[in-house]
């Protein structure tokens, strides 16, 4: 009784108040035809030779018909009912269990995804490092070059010479040849004060240079 009640209160519906009503009164019938068993068996022990046949009249006028009916259908309820709060507490606590597993679950699933993650980070890591070593002997080669000044002056020197003797060579023109070789003139001075390597007595690096 106790577990019919509890499943018919899962669905809060008509029906379901129904099928408890319904399971009340067929309990209650079968407390009643067993209470008037035991109460006709009682009545036959002490009946005399005028003592009337048993019938539900007389059954209706003992105490103990209706004690028996009431102390085996109050206990049914009783029972009933404490067994529907066992199973609500009870479905309470798994819930709660089930709250908590799938709480660890996640926490799980989380803690391997981000060892996934670091496995994924450790290549691109060592990639980065490797990289940046790159970077450093690189840095170090630049940083530990010197190009002396005096020489690249030398070169320089050379590189506009050739540049003069082709413009004498191809212009005629001495008003062009010289507006050139002026031309010719303030670019090498613009190139060697923008390179700050007009001074032979100073070593500029190679990557101003390159600049």
């Amino acid at each position: 009784m106790g577990y019919l009640v509890h499943m018919f209160q899962k669905h809060k519906n008509w029906l379901s108040f129904f099928k408890i009503g319904i399971l009340f009164v067929v309990t209650f019938i079968f407390d009643a035809i067993l209470a008037y068993q035991i109460e006709k068996k009682i009545y036959d022990i002490e009946k005399t030779l005028n003592s009337p046949e048993f019938n539900v009249q007389i059954a209706f006028t003992k105490a103990e018909f209706w004690g028996i009916i009431f102390a085996g259908f109050v206990v049914y309820i009783i029972w009933g009912l404490v067994f529907d709060f066992i199973m609500k507490e009870y479905d309470n606590f798994d819930k709660i269990k089930t709250f908590i597993r799938l709480k660890r679950e996640g926490i799980k699933n989380s803690e391997q995804k981000i060892a996934n993650q670091i496995e994924k980070l450790n290549p691109i890591k060592e990639e980065i490092s490797g990289i940046e070593g790159k970077i450093n002997d690189l840095q170090r080669t630049i940083d530990g070059f010197v190009f002396s000044n005096k020489h690249y002056l030398t070169y320089h020197a050379e590189y506009v010479k050739g540049w003069f003797l082709g413009i004498s060579d191809n212009f005629d023109n001495l008003k062009r040849r010289d507006q050139l070789l002026s031309q010719c003139t303030l670019e090498e001075k613009k190139h060697l004060e923008e390179h700050d390597i007009a001074d032979e007595n100073y070593e500029g690096r190679l990557y101003k240079l390159i600049n």
